[in-house]
This record gives structure tokens, sequence and C-alpha cells, in this order.
């Protein structure tokens, strides 16, 4: 037998209502006994069937809201995911934000660095300058001494 069977136990079922109808029926004389046996083998057999029947309907409605249950969970879930990649979607627009601007902070700092490097150069050159500036300065006083001792010694 399937595996539905094992759950009904087909030994325990009251006939009494079939030996009240046997009773009534045998005191008018409409029925011979092979007759009430056979229609109380027949009650049995209609019991077990509905007995089978009353358990498979409550395993169907075991299963529906166990469907239910399961159907509940995935649109939970469902919902889950959109919010998740609402989230993700919002978090890939910040992330694209912050990439702009640390393109445009990169830049800036570019134009910076290359600023910084142009003064350092002009710094440089004018350090020369002034380094030549000083050194003629220098040839100056002396030119100016040695024309002053010239002077003064005419």
């Amino acid at each position: 037998m399937s595996s539905w069977s094992k759950n009904v136990n087909f030994f325990d079922f009251d006939c009494r209502e079939a030996e009240t109808s046997i009773r009534i029926n045998s005191q008018h004389g409409l029925l011979v006994e092979q007759d009430a046996s056979y229609m109380g083998e027949m009650l049995n057999r209609v019991q077990k069937v509905t007995d089978v029947m009353e358990c498979l309907v409550k395993r169907v409605l075991v299963a529906e809201l166990e469907s239910n249950n399961a159907k509940q969970k995935v649109s939970l879930s469902q919902e889950e995911i959109k919010k998740k990649s609402i989230h993700i979607e919002t978090m890939s627009e910040k992330l694209d934000e912050m990439d702009r601007f640390a393109s445009g902070t990169n830049s800036i700092l570019n134009e910076m660095r290359q600023r910084v490097e142009d003064l350092v150069e002009e710094t440089c050159r004018q350090r020369q300058r002034a380094a030549e500036n000083e050194q003629e300065l220098t040839r100056v006083k002396q030119d100016f001494e040695s024309l002053k001792s010239y002077v003064s010694s005419l």
C-alpha cells in the first residue's frame, strides 16, 4: 500500500449504524443473513474510503498552507532583493560621484604640482640671477675701488 494508507487504521470502524439497520430490517423479515453481512462489509469499505479521503483532504490543506508560506517567503525575498538592488544602484551612483570628485581633485593636485615645480624653477633662476648680480656687484665694487685708487693717486 502507498504511504497515505499508513496513517489510516482500517480496523477501528464503528458498525453500530449497520447493526441497527440490520436489526430493524431483520425484524421485518426483509433481509437475510447474507445480505446483512454484505451490507456490513460495504459499510466498512465506505468508512475506510471516507477515512482515507479525510486523511488526503488534511494533507492537501497542510500542503496548501506550506505552499502559501513558501509563496510569502518568496514574496518577502523578492522585496528584499528589490531593496538591495536599489541600495546597490545608489551606492554605485555615489561611487561614480566619488570617482568624478577624485578625478577632479587629482587634476587640481596635478595643476598645483606643476605650479610648485614652476615656482621652484623660477626660484632657482632668481637665485642664479641673484648670484650673478652679486658677482657683478663685486666686480663693480672692485672696479670702483680701482678707479678710486687711481683717481686718488693722480
